[in-house]
């Protein structure tokens, strides 16, 4: 009889575990077993969770048998222990997409499908404590008090209790437990054994009560004759007037009773409680109104068309939408969604920020009403396990969020947009380090689908595609309507500081805002740092408080009276005078939002000012309710970080002030200058978007600067040509790939050391042709979270050559284990 295998990747991080293993499916499993499911395996002397990425009939070379004493490889495969039926989550098509990440951003599988997992669905290991048969009779036999105290509770529960109930039983540490259950082990008192909690993210079961006889009008009144039953006579006349429509909650609450009521006339057999599952819904509230299409411009016509033949052809397209801001770029997104939903496939939207997700979510929503389902960090557990299934089981077709929506389980996708593509934020800046544009042209490649990137500013990297002919280029050069570009001001703020002026308003931008609350219109103020200054200096010793587990100085924050460190998140109270020499002469430096918003205050008593940053935005629902009510508030001025800058919609505002336009200007990256632009442009763009004319104050330092000019005209082209040529001299991408390798660890000394000699290995390996090493030195930020930080960059023409050395000598290198090493390929920032 033919034999079935399951290629299964573990669920531990181990560095070896880098591939998947084979396992035997028993007979009774192989109806059931599919790729994407998760399954218990035995590896080595534990089992542990795993899931199945093929179904072969054929033996793999790496088995989980391991080899016999002659170095022979032992064919007694192990089976398969379990299979979990229900919990499904990624498709082969997911599947194939996890292997390509793995492979280019060089990191283990496991990691890629934690990544795609939606949150809340993976098992927990636990541990399961059971009592030797008998040794109930030989506790006298414990002579330590805390033994004898743990195994008293063990034998009180019946014998079978989890290491984390005996820890909140005990409210002893689960590290101390530990210790004592293994005594307990190894005097046989008790057996310990691995368990896995089910997926802490469940569906939501509701109960709806209803009637379970006939005759329930003399039911009721022969309850109501004694006093014992009158209040569960009262409970059966309240679900008849309600025909049967509420839950045992809901029935419990409205009537005032106990639940437990309810199921004792449910024992009489009066009523039953029938299971129902109900979806979690994040968007509840939002209101279909069934929006109409717009008319459309001749340049938005002929991309549209172009979509439209591509999407007919289920063939790979990638193209680039370039549009200037408030140029319609929203209205293509929204026409080709509708049109490949007509064909029966599925779109993904993807948007940078989760402050975009409100005004984004409610234009979508109006079109596609029940179809779209949103993803993002943002939603409870329970609503993205309920949306995620939703997706999977074509209950929704359009899934909106930030990067990790790309991951959505669309059954047949056909199109992925990803809106504002040259942003930071969709690159991801912990394992794997993937860049959801690169991971959006793998997948749309392999389920032949359009891509999407649009941008006002798009990185070099994919204007240069596009001029390569390697994408399509769709241009939008005008805005809709007619409506023109907001006129851009730069205010040199060291003149400003020479003619007196010390406040962080420029007199043009002050006279500006005067005049907007005059006239009744919105105001928009963009600052990217948070906090209210920047650092605290001592002004008699110029000493600086800076975090003691970063190398970073502390921020300070005037609502709690705290400096904060805003990587480790680390806080002290601000002292009452210099740690260094005891002056009090010690002084806030630089500005952040916190404090734009206090002389805002001062300056405009009359003005209404909402905050939009980190610090403002942590509850859930936060961004919809602060950008609701700068919509519906008047004389309001919006202060905010980048998370205001893009995307965002507003016809009522017509003055933009960038308080300063220098906060990335002279960071240590060569994309600073393209950031800046960006940035710049981008937030330019949100004024004059209605009937009114716009305007844009820029503050700046720098007002010579190539980036400041460009953005202050609008003009993309010149600033790209200019760049393109510097990259090119300079070997930076798009001409040649470039990988950073970045050491971290407690010890310095060992850092470093750690990053010479593999620098060294790689140098010898590494011909002219084929890259360079530059480095190693200590990173801009040179210590974070108390750990060191060393790093280098591998560059050269060819991404495959750099990952395929730097692989071998990671794999035959034998380095300090307390460093820790982690590769970015095509990094986003080299801080």
């Amino acid at each position: 009889m033919n034999k079935t295998y399951a290629q299964v990747i573990t669920d531990i991080d181990l560095k070896e575990n880098s591939h998947s293993y084979t396992y035997l499916v028993p007979d009774e499993m192989t109806d059931i077993v599919c790729p994407g499911m998760t399954v218990l395996v035995p590896f080595g002397r534990r089992n542990v969770i795993g899931y199945v990425i093929e179904i072969t009939s054929s033996i793999s070379s790496n088995l989980s048998s391991g080899r016999d004493i002659f170095g022979e490889t032992s064919y007694q495969i192990k089976p398969l222990l379990k299979v979990f039926r229900d919990e499904v989550w990624i498709n082969e098509e997911l599947l194939s997409l996890a292997g390509w990440m793995a492979d280019y951003y060089m990191c283990s599988l496991t990691s890629v499908l934690k990544c795609i997992f939606p949150c809340g669905i993976r098992r927990k290991k636990n541990l399961k404590i059971t009592v030797s048969n008998g040794s109930e009779h030989f506790a006298h036999t414990i002579k330590s008090k805390e033994l004898l105290y743990i195994f008293q509770i063990i034998l009180e529960h019946k014998n079978s209790l989890s290491l984390s109930d005996l820890s909140c039983h005990t409210k002893i540490p689960q590290g101390d437990l530990k210790v004592y259950l293994n005594s307990l082990k190894n005097s046989g008192h008790v057996k310990l054994s691995e368990d896995y909690f089910p997926p802490e993210t469940k569906a939501k079961i509701i109960h709806l009560v209803s009637l379970n006889t006939e005759d329930i009008d003399c039911l009721i009144e022969k309850l109501e004759k004694s006093k014992k039953t009158i209040k569960q006579a009262f409970i059966l006349k309240f679900i008849k007037e309600n025909n049967n429509k509420f839950t045992l909650t809901e029935v419990a609450e409205k009537a005032c009773v106990n639940p437990s009521t309810i199921r004792i006339l449910r024992e009489k057999g009066y009523v039953t409680l029938k299971e129902v599952e109900v979806k979690r819904n994040p968007l509840s509230g939002e209101v279909n109104s069934g929006g109409n299409n717009f008319t459309l411009t001749e340049e938005q016509n002929k991309a549209l068309q172009s979509i439209y033949v591509s999407l007919k052809e289920k063939k790979y397209a990638p193209c680039l939408l370039h549009g200037i801001t408030g140029s319609g770029k929203t209205e293509v997104y929204l026409q080709s969604i509708s049109y490949c939903l007509s064909l029966g496939r599925q779109a993904i939207m993807l948007v940078p920020e989760i402050s975009l997700t409100p005004q984004t979510v409610e234009r979508f929503y109006n079109r596609f009403g029940d179809k779209v389902a949103l993803l993002h960090s943002k939603l409870s557990g329970g609503e993205r396990y309920d949306e995620w299934r939703r997706l999977r089981d074509g209950e929704a077709s359009v899934a909106i969020g930030t990067r990790s929506a790309l991951f959505a389980p669309l059954p047949e996708p056909g199109l992925i947009i990803m809106d504002e593509e040259h942003e930071n934020s969709y690159k991801q800046d912990s394992i794997p380090r993937y860049h959801t544009r690169d991971v959006a042209m793998e997948r749309a490649r392999l389920t032949g689908s359009v891509l999407i990137l649009g941008s006002a500013t798009p990185s070099i990297e994919t204007f240069y595609m596009a001029e390569e002919n390697k994408i399509r280029l769709f241009s939008l050069p005008f805005r809709v309507e007619q409506r023109k570009l907001p006129s851009v001001e730069i205010v040199n703020m060291s003149e400003e500081l020479k003619e007196g002026n010390k406040t962080i308003f420029s007199y043009s931008l002050q006279r500006a805002i005067w005049e907007c609350l005059d006239k009744n219109e919105k105001i928009m103020l963009f600052l990217n740092r948070r906090g209210y200054s920047s650092f605290i200096l001592c002004r008699d010793c110029g000493h600086v408080i800076k975090c003691k587990f970063c190398a970073v100085s502390l921020n300070y924050h005037s609502d709690r009276r705290s400096l904060t460190c805003h990587y480790c998140n680390h806080e002290e109270v601000l002292p009452p005078c210099c740690p260094s020499c005891k002056s009090r002469r010690i002084k806030y430096f630089g500005v952040g939002t916190q404090k734009v918003e206090g002389e805002v205050n001062k300056f405009f008593p009359d003005a209404k000012t909402i905050r939009m940053d980190s610090d403002t935005t942590v509850k859930k629902g936060s961004h919809k309710i602060l950008l609701e009510r700068f919509l519906k508030e008047d004389r309001t001025i919006l202060i905010g970080t980048q998370m205001i800058a893009k995307g965002l919609d507003f016809p009522e505002v017509t003055l933009v002030g960038i308080i300063t336009a220098d906060t990335a200007i002279n960071l240590p990256d060569f994309r600073a200058g393209e950031r800046t632009f960006q940035l710049l442009t981008q937030v330019s763009g949100r004024a004059g978007r209605g009937d009114l004319p716009g305007r844009v104050i820029l503050q700046t330092y720098a007002p010579d600067h190539a980036g400041v000019i460009a953005a202050s005209k609008h003009d993309y082209q010149s600033f790209y040509e200019r760049e393109i040529l510097e990259r090119k001299e300079l070997g930076y991408p798009p001409f040649e790939s470039i990988i950073r390798v970045l050491f971290t660890g407690k010890d310095e000394r060992t850092v470093r050391m750690t990053s010479e000699e593999m620098a060294l290995s790689l140098r010898k390996l590494l011909t002219p042709s084929e890259g360079l090493v530059l480095g190693p030195c200590e990173a801009p930020l040179a210590k974070i979270k108390d750990l060191h930080r060393w790093h280098f960059i591998l560059k050269g023409e060819e991404c495959d050559i750099l990952r395929n050395i730097l692989r071998k000598t990671l794999s035959t290198l034998s380095l300090n284990q307390s460093v820790r090493i982690s590769v970015d390929v095509n990094p986003a920032g080299m801080m």
